[in-house]
């Protein structure tokens, strides 16, 4: 496995000939010269994965493998202890090249990350949450796949002191199940994780500063999948995803609005299935508000398994839980305003040692987390509402029997951009410089 550097928050200290005491001025001085020098010497980096070896729009199909369930990416750098948040920029967080061994009786797969934060250095570890599931061939399936689409934005109100850009692309795609056994009808789709890369699109009289947005409202939603009555072995499943964007309250700190931005949307999924009672997916949605300084929002929630057979708690594994949809929206008064960020998460999970509960009737609780936070000492607040979709699916019948979910697992990577505005430097940090990381993952079913 590869060896990651250690974690920490490292803190930068003051420039030469500052003092603690003199903290707040350099922070002020900063604010209002130095992020307003940085439009004049910031170049964009342009930040793109690695693509994934499988094909891009179908994977492997096999008896066992991992089910993403969320992400957490938040910017870990400080100066004179002060959080530095910033734009969101392109960003990926999913599962690849998963494979079975029955040998040994394992899962492999390659977690994938990329997060940019725009045009100055920081780091991070992203982390993805995942649950391992194991069955027999003859009653269980997991089919991997992605779809991409790329398309641009265009902003209103440039000129104005709320420039902003609103577009929400709805996306049909078929998923090809042909390769399964007739008797798999039952089928459930979630989502597998996501890339999205986005460049500016340079703009008669308006320079392009970064790569990167001010968000005030991101949606990422797989509706519902339907069996295809005209295209034999296929589902049909609709894709949409939601992007505001605006100025901040303060303008960016002095840094320009970029008019229009270039997207590339990469959704990858997961598709569970089995003969006819073999999967019971309850269905459920959470929706909370908070505001980006109150930190990242937890929570508890408990679904009633859908699951018609009687399967004793000791006999029955554990459910698997994952998400077809998240997002935020910032409520605050001044609309089409944007914030910068510190910490972007969306995840739901079980207990790392949840056993059972997945028979007819039984209780299922998953815990959730999101949250779209910046600091208050840099950022203006805002009211934020968070929403999640969510699947517990109960493995019922015959698919139950014999097979294994590990719930709860998680992968991190380490993502680090230097800054020469600052001299802040990665490998003073013991840090690769990276905007992009790969981590091996391996889980052993037994």
């Amino acid at each position: 496995a590869k060896a990651l550097p250690p974690k920490g928050t490292y803190t930068e200290s003051v420039p030469s000939g500052e003092s603690m005491a003199g903290a707040s001025l350099y922070r002020q001085f900063c604010l209002a010269v130095c992020l307003a020098a940085t439009v004049l010497v910031a170049t964009p980096h342009a930040a793109t994965l690695s693509r994934p070896s499988l094909p891009r729009d179908d994977g492997p199909t096999l008896p066992a493998g991992l089910v993403w369930s969320g992400f957490d990416h938040k910017w870990l750098r400080k100066v004179v202890g002060f959080e530095t948040p910033h734009r969101m920029g392109a960003w990926a967080d999913f599962l690849e090249d998963v494979s079975y061994s029955a040998t040994d009786d394992t899962v492999n797969a390659t977690y994938a990350s990329m997060v940019h934060p725009g045009v100055d250095g920081d780091f991070q570890h992203p982390t993805a949450f995942f649950s391992a599931v194991r069955g027999d061939s003859d009653s269980l399936a997991l089919s991997y796949g992605t779809w991409e689409f790329s398309f641009q934005d265009n902003s209103t109100g440039m000129g104005g002191k709320a420039p902003h850009a609103d577009t929400l692309m709805q996306r049909s795609f078929a998923v090809d199940l042909s390769s399964l056994p007739a008797n798999f009808t039952s089928h459930h789709a979630v989502l597998g994780g996501f890339e999205l890369d986005m460049k500016c699109v340079p703009t008669s009289g308006y320079p392009c500063n970064s790569n990167g947005i001010w968000a005030y409202r991101f949606n990422l939603t797989l509706n519902a999948c339907t069996e295809q009555s005209t295209l034999a072995a296929a589902l049909r499943c609709q894709v949409d995803l939601d992007i505001g964007r605006g100025w901040t309250p303060t303008h960016g700190g002095g840094k320009p609005y970029n008019p229009v931005m270039a997207y590339t949307a990469t959704v990858h999924y997961v598709v569970i299935s089995a003969p006819q009672g073999g999967l019971a997916a309850a269905l459920d949605h959470v929706s909370a508000a908070s505001t980006i300084h109150a930190g990242v929002l937890h929570g508890r929630r408990t679904v009633a398994s859908k699951a018609t057979t009687a399967v004793a708690s000791d006999a029955a594994p554990a459910p698997i839980v994952g998400l077809r949809a998240f997002g935020f929206e910032l409520t605050h008064s001044e609309l089409n305003r944007g914030r910068y960020l510190e910490e972007l998460t969306f995840a739901v999970r079980l207990p790392a040692n949840a056993t059972g509960g997945a028979g007819a009737g039984a209780a299922i609780t998953y815990d959730w987390q999101a949250g779209f936070t910046a600091p208050p000492t840099t950022t203006a607040n805002s009211n934020v509402r968070y929403s999640l979709s969510t699947s517990t699916i109960a493995l019922a019948g015959a698919t139950a029997d014999g097979a294994a979910v590990l719930p709860g697992r998680s992968a991190s990577g380490t993502i680090c951009e230097d800054d020469p505005s600052s001299g802040f430097k990665c490998a003073k940090h013991h840090l690769p410089a990276s905007l992009n990381d790969t981590v091996p993952v391996s889980v052993h079913m037994g």
